[in-house]
This record gives structure tokens, sequence and C-alpha cells, in this order.
């Protein structure tokens, strides 16, 4: 029996939210209220079940009580498979997010701290825009800042390789089960995807807020106008008000829409230091 305050948060945060395993029904978004009252009982973790049910969490206490659920969060705990909102290493960006922060993600690797700069962008590059998104990762990481990105070929793999080279913290957020991902070396993989879920555009999606969550800011390599989850993944970051940095292009329509939607305009990596130092253009810092 688990008895240490931080570990039974992490397995019940997994048991409750946490892809995979026995199956359980969706749960409200209420991690913050569950977490806080296992901490204030200074559960233990046979107890969780009880201490939800007497204030008033019935469906998150039915989960607990689900069979094997429990002893598979465990056993993915023990695994170091697992990332809650109650490790010591979740971030603080998504921490101040409260019940709008992922409450659990499978994880293979070390989260490295923050703050997060995220550099995204299309598959399909040219020469020197693979350029321009290296530039922009190594100089985030110059100014004190790890990468998140999602992992895939294109803008996101070649900002991660100049980090990996010089020693930078990187998060990559995958939209399948890590089953499935090839993790750079030295990154942290994470994925809200259960192990073994393949990729789906509604994952992708969700991989994308994911990423703007936790980035400061999120630069934008190359995106195709009105197609593809670069594109709509940045427009869904500005409306929630995220911060977005785009290079501009006249000849790229996406990024002169991108710009006249609220991002803000990051002519050469040189620039990033400059932009992160100073306030948002009007926007948000979180994403709520």
């Amino acid at each position: 029996m688990v008895s240490v305050q931080w570990p039974v948060g992490e397995i019940a945060l997994a048991a409750l939210y946490l892809a995979g395993g026995p199956p359980v029904g969706s749960l409200p978004r209420r991690w913050p209220a569950v977490l806080s009252l296992l901490r204030l009982r200074d559960a233990r973790l046979g107890e969780a079940a009880s201490i939800l049910r007497q204030a008033g969490l019935w469906a998150e206490a039915l989960v607990l009580e689900t069979p094997g659920r429990v002893a598979w969060a465990e056993a993915e705990f023990s695994r170091g498979r697992v990332l809650t909102a109650a490790s010591p290493a979740y971030p603080a960006r998504w921490l101040a997010m409260g019940a709008g922060g992922p409450a659990a993600l499978n994880c293979r690797g070390e989260m490295p701290c923050g703050p997060f700069v995220g550099v995204v962008g299309s598959r399909r590059l040219s020469a020197e825009d693979r350029r321009f998104a290296a530039a922009v990762a190594e100089s985030a990481a110059a100014a004190g800042f790890a990468l998140v990105s999602g992992g895939a070929i294109g803008a996101d793999r070649a900002a991660a390789r100049s980090v990996a080279a010089i020693g930078g913290g990187i998060a990559e957020i995958f939209p399948s089960g890590l089953r499935f991902a090839t993790r750079l070396g030295g990154a942290c993989a994470l994925s809200l995807c259960a192990w073994d879920e393949p990729f789906s555009p509604r994952r992708a999606m969700e991989r994308n807020a994911v990423i703007y969550s936790l980035a400061d800011a999120t630069v934008v390599v190359r995106a195709r106008f009105r197609e593809g989850g670069t594109w709509h993944g940045a427009v869904g970051a500005l409306r929630r008000r995220a911060r977005v940095l785009v290079r501009p292009d006249s000849g790229c329509p996406a990024a002169r829409a991108l710009l006249a939607l609220g991002a803000e305009p990051l002519s050469s990596a040189a620039e990033l230091a400059g932009h992160m130092a100073a306030p948002p253009m009007g926007r948000l810092s979180l994403v709520g």
C-alpha cells in the first residue's frame, strides 16, 4: 500500500485520467479538487475512493473502484511512464491553468524544466524554412527556454534536432500512443493517447492545443492557408488567446492571415529573445 502523499496523488490521477488500462467512462475536468482533497486528508491510496465519495465526487470514486484500474495505474507509475498534475516535474504553466491543464499523460523520458517555446509547422518545408526552424529553436535554448513541438517530420523535428545537438531540453507531444512514437534522443515524449492508440486527426488537433497551452509562445514556421493541422492549430490557438509568432512573408497567404488574426511578426530567429522579454501584443499569455 502506497502511503506517501505525492505518489498517492500521482497514482490516483493516473487511475482517473490516464488513457489506457481497464475501460472507464469520461470524467468531469475537476482534477484540482480531487488532488486537493487527497492532500488535505493525507490519504492512503485505499482510502481515496471513500474520501472522494464523501465529498460528492461520485464518478471519480467509482473509477477508483473499477476492478484493476488502480493496480494498472500503479504498474504504469512504477515503470516511469506517467506524468500527472501531482508529479514534481509537471509544468508550472499547466498547473496555473487548473482544470484546463492535462491531468495525466503517458510519458517516456525526463520532462525538461520550463519555460517553453513551441516550434511547429508544415511537414513539407523549403531548405530556408528548415534553417529558420532550427535557428529559432537554438535561439530559444540560448535564452533559457526548453522546446515543445509535435514530433512530426518537417519543422517540428528540424527544431528538435537543433536543440538536441546542443543538449537543450525538449518535450515532444505526439498524436498517437507512445508505442508508435519515434522519440528523439534526449527528448521527453508525451501523449494524451493510450500507449497503443494509433494516430487520428482528432488526436492531432488535441495535441496541437496542448503544445500551445504549454508554450509561453509558439513559432509557426510555415502553414498552408485554410488547410492542414498547422493552420487550424494556429487559428485555434489565436482564438484561445495564446501567443503565436509568425515570420512575415508576403508570398505566404497563411502567414499574412495569421498576422491579421493577431499573431506577432518574427522576422528572424535573432529577434526571439526580445519578443519573449516583451509582453504579448494585446494577448493573454495563458490558454484557458
